[in-house]
């Protein structure tokens, strides 16, 4: 971090109900303020959904097009160019004896059989592409990022009798994409519970401090650790995920860099380590140097054996 800190303090109950109650009226007043925005846009947005739609089927319509000429020129045994394909026994393949000739477009198939194969996986595949953030691109095309949220956008777009065109082009609902992170919240406060329940039989366990903090020359923040876990030798902070999907080591950096900066200020001593305990890991992504299990981590019997545990499997 090149940031120098100017300060790192803990929230006291009082203080962290009236950040709450803020919180909340802004939140109140935000949701308010992004429906008014849609209220004063409603003609371009509506005019936005039709021209997105529009444009997506224009493209599955060429991609079908596309799809069915070569379709034809297989059948024909003819290149794009017009001349009649040759197979090649040797390389096992269609193509055009006239394939130097940079002119003309040109194209190849497989053999009979692979061909047809290749043909029906890519027919499979012939449909409406739809990005899963589609509200999203048209708030940006229409340069509102900052006024309107992609979930109140689809929901005016419902009130008004507007499909969801995830739903309509047989995807996955929209509403259902956008809390995708919102379950994944709610299913880390549970995990979170059973790993604070565990550790709270041998350690002190702090768990969801507030922590305000300030850089020099920068405003103020808050930031919420999943749990702080001590004993006289050492301090654990320690990040609780649904998977590693959801893994930000920037996050982690800044509460170790936080409490190190607590620990220098009180002249704490003692060692201080950041670990993050995960439900799953998807082993193409990270490895479990990066995170440990919480079901690794609940098995283990004594409070020593927790200790070269967790210490084992530092992220820092």
């Amino acid at each position: 971090m090149t940031n120098k800190i100017e300060y790192v303090r803990f929230l006291n109950q009082d203080e962290i109900s009236r950040y709450l109650q803020n919180k909340k009226a802004t939140y109140i007043q935000k949701k308010i303020e992004v429906n008014i925005a849609i209220q004063q846009n409603d003609i371009l947005l509506i005019k936005e959904y039709e021209k997105f739609e529009i444009e997506i089927i224009e493209k599955y319509e060429n991609n079908l097009k596309e799809f069915r000429r070569n379709e034809a020129l297989w059948k024909d045994k003819k290149c794009k160019c017009g001349v009649k394909l040759r197979f090649y026994t040797r390389s096992n393949f269609w193509g055009c004896p006239d394939y130097t000739n940079l002119e003309e477009e040109h194209i190849t198939f497989k053999e009979d059989k692979q061909q047809k194969e290749k043909f029906d996986y890519d027919f499979s595949n012939v449909k409406v592409r739809l990005d899963k953030d589609w509200c999203s691109i048209i708030i940006k095309r229409l340069g509102l990022i900052t006024k309107v949220t992609a979930k109140e956008l689809l929901l005016f777009y419902q009130s008004i009798g507007f499909d969801d065109l995830r739903e309509k082009y047989d995807y996955k609902s929209t509403l259902t994409t956008i809390s995708t992170y919102e379950y994944a919240n709610k299913k880390s406060k549970k995990e979170e519970e059973i790993v604070r329940d565990f550790l709270s039989k041998n350690f002190r366990v702090l768990s969801q401090p507030y922590v305000e903090y300030k850089f020099v020359d920068q405003q103020k923040k808050i930031c919420i650790p999943d749990l702080i876990v001590s004993n006289n030798d050492q301090v654990f902070i320690i990040e609780i995920k649904t998977h590693n999907f959801y893994i930000n080591e920037e996050q982690l950096q800044l509460y170790y860099n936080l409490i190190s900066h607590c620990q220098a200020i009180s002249n704490d001593r003692r060692n201080l380590y950041s670990i993050f305990v995960v439900n799953e890991i998807f082993e193409s992504e990270y490895t479990n140097e990066n995170a440990i299990l919480i079901n690794d981590l609940v098995k283990l019997k004594s409070k020593q054996e927790i200790i070269e545990f967790l210490q084992q499997n530092k992220f820092q």
